[in-house]
């Protein structure tokens, strides 16, 4: 009698559900990233404060 056991491993995949959950997860993430890269790119843009000078009147 010969073996049934196949030559080469099945590889591991994912369950379907856990790819669901996976691209789920993806999609809600992916807004709030882009906004966050956003804000970075308008934090980058804005000029940066200046410090107070300070102001001595001169001598006479």
């Amino acid at each position: 009698m010969t073996s049934q056991q196949p030559t080469m491993p099945r590889p591991l995949t994912a369950a379907p559900h856990i790819l669901e959950t996976t691209i789920l997860a993806a999609r809600v993430a992916a807004p709030a990233a882009w906004d966050a890269g956003a804000a970075m790119v308008r934090a980058a843009a804005a000029p940066k404060p200046r410090p107070p000078a300070l102001r001595l009147p001169l001598a006479a």
